[in-house]
C-alpha cells in the first residue's frame, strides 16, 4: 500500500500531509474555535464525544481524512452511538484506512497529560508494527506535533521541500502515535514502518483485553522527551484511526472522551523502552 507522492510512505502522519495533496482541507494549525492552553482550566476535553450527537459520522470541531485517490478506496466508517449506555465513536474498517482529525492549539508542558478510553472487539490477525504489510492497528490516537522542517533531518527535509514546492506551505511534520497493537510490546518506543516522523507507543497488545473499555493515561509530555530528547512543541492536531487496508482485515474499535490535564493521578510515568 502508499500514499500519494511516494510507494515506500503509508502512515497517517504522512497522511495529513500528503492528504493535503489529495485536497482533504486545510492544514493541521490551531483554528479561532480550536481548544488553546490559555484557558483558566484542569482539562481541555478535545473529543466530547459523549455529549455529541447520535448518528453523527464526524462529531462537532473534527473533520473526516480519507483517501481522494491512491490505492485505499474504502474508508473507514465513523458513527456517534450509544455504547453501554454511553456515547461513543465506533469506528469500522473493512481493509481500508481513514481517520478523523481536530485543530487544537496547546502547550505540552502546561497540559502534559493526556486521557482517553477505548474498546477493541479484537486485534488484526496479520498486524505486525515491523512491516509495511502490517502497518495496521484496530484503534490509534494521533498526537501531531508543530516541529519546523529545519528539525526533521536530511531526508525530512528533502520530502517537506517537495510538498512545499507543490504549494502546500503548511505540513504537520511529528506525530506520536499510541495504538492498540497485535504483537507490538507494550510501552515501548517503536519506530514507524514508513517514516521516521512518527513513533508509536503500544499501550495495549493483543487480544486478552479486547471486548472491554479500557481507561488509559500517558504522560505524553514526558513520553516525547523520552523518544526525541527534546521539549515538545505545541500539539497543533489530534486524530484518531481504526484501519485495515495494508492487512487486509477487519477491525471495530469504539474511542471515549479524549481529556488533556494538567494532573492526573494515573499519569505516574512509566519510562519507555526503546526498540532495537
Amino acid at each position: 500500500m502508499c500514499s500519494f507522492l511516494c510507494v515506500a510512505y503509508r502512515s497517517f502522519i504522512l497522511w495529513l500531509a500528503w492528504g493535503l495533496l489529495a485536497g482533504v482541507g486545510a492544514p493541521l494549525y490551531a483554528t479561532t474555535d480550536a481548544p488553546t492552553s490559555t484557558m483558566a482550566t484542569d482539562s481541555l476535553t478535545v473529543g466530547a464525544f459523549s455529549t455529541a450527537d447520535v448518528g453523527a459520522a464526524v462529531p462537532d470541531g473534527w473533520r473526516e481524512l480519507t483517501f481522494e485517490r491512491g490505492d485505499i478506496e474504502t474508508p473507514t466508517t465513523y458513527e456517534v452511538v450509544l455504547q453501554e449506555g454511553k456515547r461513543v465513536v465506533r469506528a469500522h474498517s473493512e481493509q481500508g484506512a481513514s481517520g478523523l482529525v481536530k485543530e487544537v492549539n496547546i502547550d505540552p508542558e502546561a497540559y502534559p497529560v493526556v486521557s482517553w478510553s477505548w474498546r477493541v472487539d479484537g486485534v488484526l490477525e496479520n498486524g505486525d508494527y515491523r512491516s509495511r504489510s502490517g502497518d495496521d492497528y484496530p484503534a490509534r490516537l494521533y498526537l501531531i506535533y508543530d516541529v519546523p522542517a529545519r528539525d526533521l533531518g536530511f531526508r525530512g527535509r528533502i520530502a517537506y521541500n517537495v510538498i512545499q514546492a507543490l504549494g502546500y506551505s503548511e505540513v504537520p511534520t511529528r506525530a506520536l502515535n499510541y495504538i492498540w497493537g497485535n504483537v507490538a510490546p507494550v510501552n515501548e518506543a517503536l519506530d514507524n514502518a514508513y517514516t521516521d516522523w512518527v513513533k508509536m507507543v503500544a499501550v495495549k497488545s493483543g487480544s486478552a483485553e479486547a471486548g472491554a473499555w479500557h481507561a488509559e493515561v500517558r504522560h505524553q509530555y514526558n513520553d516525547y522527551v523520552a523518544i526525541w530528547g527534546e521539549r515538545p512543541p505545541k500539539i497543533v492536531g489530534v486524530a484518531i484511526m481504526t484501519d485495515a487496508d495494508d492487512s487486509a482485515g477487519e477491525a471495530t474499535a469504539f474511542y471515549g472522551d479524549i481529556v488533556f490535564h494538567r494532573q492526573h493521578e494515573g499519569a505516574e510515568n512509566i519510562p519507555l523502552q526503546r526498540s532495537e
